[in-house]
């Protein structure tokens, strides 16, 4: 009889992958639930085809109430301004509490909800461009310390260590700052270039191109190739770290919260950072919403794990063997 070793593993690890998946599919199941059904996390499927719908109109009613009251009190507020001066500090000063009222009422007649497509969209460029960027700005230094020796190397490469030394929590609100500064705010490229640098990115660039040998560099440059041709003549040898890195830089941004709560607005914010603020914006609105918005979240980097799990496998395998 042949035998089989890989079964007792399989067996084995049957059980581990249920419990890892359950969550997930518990999530999904949680979209079609009434409020009542997901506080009972044992209940996988749904039984209440009601989906909140009363509830959820009802709750819709009242914020429509709210609103109607609170732009009253927005043009009552304008009305004082008849007669003053349009450059006094009082003017100015009424102006921008009716503003500030009145986005309080736009809050109330959107439900506290927001646009899917905006914030999915949103998400989707940072996640990108940051990816982009960073693979390129991290490969390119990372080729430049491994292959290359000049003045105050080994300063810069001590900066780098200590950049990923730093907590990304410390230097958040100084950046921040910096990027208003800049007239930044509100816009997908205050959150997209502060993640384009990545020390960690460039230890781990170092590492893959230490591995290419300098012969190959030589045989470029006999040929007649610059530099910059030399690097791009090699880039093919690292195919699969790039995909690799471009996972996990795209990954980290995708979920990530600090930057896009500092630095966009509410009509500009990111997937993550809406679905937090809908979680805490009311206790009694239907959850069903929350939990398909945190199911959607996961699409995009299911999604690019199945296409290129094959080179990180390979990229993460080299690199630990090395």
């Amino acid at each position: 009889m042949k035998k089989r070793p890989w079964i007792l593993p399989t067996l084995a690890l049957i059980p581990i992958v249920l419990v890892c998946i359950y969550p997930f599919v518990w999530m999904f199941f949680s979209s079609f639930k009434s409020n009542n059904e997901i506080y009972k996390p044992m209940q996988l499927l749904p039984t209440d085809r009601s989906f909140d719908t009363q509830h959820y109109e009802q709750l819709m009613s009242w914020h429509k109430a709210e609103a109607d009251d609170l732009k009253f009190k927005a043009a009552v507020i304008r009305g004082q301004t008849d007669g003053l001066a349009r450059d006094s500090d009082t003017f100015r000063a009424l102006i921008d509490q009716a503003d500030v009222v009145e986005t309080q009422a736009l809050a109330l007649t959107r439900g506290d909800l927001f646009d899917f497509k905006t914030v999915f969209r949103n998400s989707l460029i940072i996640a990108s461009l940051q990816a982009l960027g960073a693979v390129l700005f991290c490969v390119s230094a990372g080729f430049v310390f491994a292959k290359y020796t000049f003045r105050f190397k080994t300063l810069l490469f001590g900066l780098a260590l200590f950049v990923i030394l730093i907590p990304r929590q410390v230097i958040a609100l100084p950046l921040s700052e910096w990027l208003i500064r800049l007239g930044m705010y509100d816009s997908l490229w205050a959150v997209i270039l502060p993640g384009t640098v990545s020390g960690i990115g460039l230890l781990f660039f170092m590492k893959i191109f230490r591995q290419v040998p300098n012969a190959l560099l030589d045989m470029a440059r006999l040929e007649g190739a610059s530099e910059v041709g030399v690097f791009l003549a090699v880039l093919p040898l690292v195919k699969s770290s790039l995909l690799t890195f471009a996972f996990l830089q795209f990954t980290m941004a995708w979920h990530e919260h600090l930057m896009p709560l500092l630095m966009l607005a509410s009509d500009n914010q990111t997937l993550p950072l809406a679905l937090s603020s809908l979680l805490s914006s009311s206790l009694q609105f239907p959850r069903a919403v929350v939990m398909a918005g945190g199911f959607f979240t996961l699409i995009p980097t299911l999604v690019l794990f199945v296409f290129l799990y094959r080179q990180v496998k390979s990229s993460l395998s080299d690199l630990i063997l090395h």
